[in-house]
């Protein structure tokens, strides 16, 4: 196994556990977490704790080091959270159609090893409207990971949370006709893109939604 495949497993595993930590952290108490983007600014913390400032790019005749855990990137897709990984592909910012493809404007277009988009279901939002958020989520990142060329390099996670037992209720209600299904498993990442809707309490666990995309 080359060093490369070692690092980005090391990667996997350590964005696979601050998840898992996030995840448990909403469901002890939901309440702390008003905004989507205070689960995007608690995810954002974990992932730049786990992952060292040990990332090396060139820009132009300089080198630029900095944490492979980022926020609204790339900038074509603007996923809520991204782990960067030059080593997958040094190509694929090339694929991108938003017109920053130049050598310029590689440092905001570099390959993506793993996407996190997220949803908040709240008082005042309707169950079913967050839901077809999340699917547009898997949806987008499915199709990133197409046209990226990345293949099985990238997994990317659509995570709907629910912050109170009515709105949990009625997801419930609208899951026994759409396709969410229980998963006794804990979480975990995979070479696919999946989507999870973690439950207000921990007892409830986390449903997984399927059919899960793969390639």
């Amino acid at each position: 196994m080359d060093t490369n495949t070692t690092r980005l497993d090391e990667v996997r595993s350590s964005a696979e556990k601050a998840i898992s930590d996030l995840i448990a952290l909403y469901q002890r108490n939901p309440w702390d977490f008003l905004y989507e983007s205070d689960i995007q600014g608690a995810l954002s913390g974990r992932l730049r704790a786990a992952l060292p400032a040990d990332l090396s790019v060139p820009d132009g005749s300089i080198t630029r080091h900095f944490n492979r855990s980022k926020t609204e990137y790339p900038s074509s897709e603007r996923f809520d959270a991204a782990i960067v990984a030059p080593e997958i592909g040094s190509d694929a910012y090339t694929q991108s159609p938003c017109g920053y493809c130049d050598e310029d404007m590689r440092i905001w277009q570099l390959p993506v090893l793993i996407a996190v988009e997220l949803k908040h279901l709240v008082r005042g939002f309707r169950a079913a409207m967050q839901y077809s958020g999340l699917e547009a989520d898997i949806v987008k990142m499915d199709n990133y990971r197409s046209r990226s060329g990345l293949e099985n390099n990238f997994c990317g996670v659509a995570l709907l949370f629910v912050q109170d037992q009515p709105e949990w209720d009625e997801l419930q209600r609208l899951g026994k006709n759409r396709t969410l299904k229980w998963d006794a498993d804990v979480f975990a990442l995979d070479e696919a893109v999946t989507g999870w809707v973690i439950a207000p309490k921990d007892e409830n666990g986390i449903w997984r939604v399927a059919p899960v995309i793969t390639c």
